[in-house]
């Protein structure tokens, strides 16, 4: 839910507050056309990373995944 919830804060907050963020700018491009060419891109990886890492925990705590001694992990 906190994933789910950072992806719709990220969606709605560059659209929505678009005007107030135009006036503050990163690397010469204002935040908002920032956001959107790359900003948004790189935290939706973040997010399936964020994810993955997360689901790859509960399957080791369920026992779904077994550890073998070279480090490598079996499905």
């Amino acid at each position: 839910m906190a994933l789910l919830g950072v992806w719709f804060a990220v969606n709605l907050g560059v659209i929505f507050f678009a005007r107030e963020l135009a006036s503050l700018t990163l690397v010469g491009w204002p935040i908002p056309f920032y956001m959107a060419a790359q900003g948004t891109t790189l935290i939706y990886l973040l997010i399936v990373g964020g994810y993955a890492y997360a689901v790859n925990r509960l399957e080791q705590e369920a026992g779904t995944i077994e550890d073998r001694e070279d480090g490598h992990d079996i499905e």
